[in-house]
């Protein structure tokens, strides 16, 4: 059956049809139907729509999906979202040109009750495992993070997306540091893959202190919550064609993996300050001890501590080895980035970070000017 409308195209018009399904036309049936009088009743009552209606059957099987979907969702597994997770890691992996983490390390909560040190840590621990489910890595490098945290008492490693390959390795150094230094458990909180503001921020970055929860709030009516953390720049460790260093710039024999003990030798530094102050960590603050942290780490950022380190170690060195170096001299005997300057002052914090990053790549084999710096850092953890 074909439509009246002489100008329609349209075919395959089935026989039952009142109207054209391309243009609303009437068919012959449908005009036939129209003119019976017969017919007045049932057209009021609306049988004069052809049977095949395109956009009731539309209209009820979304009505239907969208109860389906809802009832997936109510009694959802965190899976379902996979597929979503993948297309947004695709597009922003896109917009990056690289690889990316498909985490979020900058979460900020407010309004919280945190009354001991176990909420707090648990905090964290929700904080990244409740955005796990957005990885996809092998359950052998899930293992790898989860023996690093009961290995090393730290509370959250999140490895997501790195394959295992790499994860070995980073795991490799992370257990040799704990091993080479055994008295820095506690106060380290996170190691997390992450996307810095520019991928060339940082390979790899310790961060002393990240409040995260009730920043913003009154200490006297919510206790907030510190991370302590290295974060791992998706840029290297998530691209294998990115894991070139700038070797003249590290210690010699320096790897992509290698620059983690350098972080971790920042860490050791924060560990013996907080030793020094009597703490074991930073991760709960309450009334009590707020002003005594944040006076921590204004002193701890401002360098003496270090100083004192580097200095002590240069004492020594010049002593043991009927020497007169300068500062200048012995940072640059270490490596150039040992040397760094921070207005016109040798950064003396990365001087003890490249010397334990050296001590790490050659145990005693490392430089006398390391070695130094590294016996006296073991005197104060």
């Amino acid at each position: 059956m074909k439509c009246l409308n002489q100008n329609c195209d349209a075919n395959l018009i089935d026989e039952q049809d009142n109207f054209c399904y391309k243009c609303g036309n009437y068919t012959a049936k449908g005009y036939e139907y129209l003119q019976n009088k017969d017919n007045v009743e049932k057209i009021l009552n609306g049988s004069a729509v052809k049977q095949d209606n395109k956009f009731t059957i539309i209209t009820n099987i979304a009505c239907i999906s969208f109860i389906l979907l809802f009832i997936i969702i109510f009694f959802k597994s965190d899976d379902m979202y996979r597929p979503f997770y993948y297309l947004r890691r695709l597009i922003e992996n896109y917009s990056y040109g690289y690889n990316t983490a498909i985490i979020k390390n900058d979460n900020m909560y407010n309004n919280m009750e945190i009354n001991t040190l176990d909420d707090a840590k648990n905090i964290i621990i929700k904080d990244l495992d409740g955005q796990s489910f957005k990885c996809s890595y092998s359950m052998d490098t899930l293992r790898l993070a989860i023996d690093l945290e009961t290995d090393h008492n730290i509370t959250n490693v999140s490895l997501c997306d790195i394959p295992l390959e790499e994860a070995t390795k980073i795991k490799e150094v992370i257990d040799k540091m704990y091993a080479l230094f055994p008295n820095i458990e506690g106060a380290l909180t996170n190691i997390s893959i992450t996307n810095p503001t520019s991928k060339d921020d940082y390979v790899a970055y310790f961060q002393s202190m990240y409040q995260f929860v009730n920043n913003k709030e009154d200490i006297n009516n919510y206790n907030k919550v510190n991370k302590t953390q290295i974060l791992l720049n998706s840029y290297y460790f998530l691209n294998e064609n990115n894991t070139k260093l700038n070797t003249n710039w590290y210690v010699k024999d320096a790897t992509l993996e290698s620059i983690i003990a350098h972080e971790l030798g920042h860490y050791i530094v924060f560990k013996a300050y907080l030793k020094q102050n009597n703490l074991d960590n930073i991760i709960l603050v309450t009334k009590e001890n707020e002003n005594q942290i944040n006076t921590l780490i204004n002193n701890y950022d401002n360098g003496i501590f270090s100083n004192n380190i580097v200095n002590q170690a240069l004492i020594n060195y010049n002593m043991i080895y009927n020497s007169e170096k300068t500062l200048d001299e012995f940072a640059s005997s270490i490596s150039n980035y040992a040397a760094v300057k921070n207005d016109n002052e040798i950064n003396t914090n990365e001087t003890i970070a490249e010397a334990i990053h050296d001590y790490y790549l050659h145990d005693i084999s490392c430089s006398k000017e390391s070695y130094e710096i590294v016996k006296v850092i073991k005197t104060m953890i």
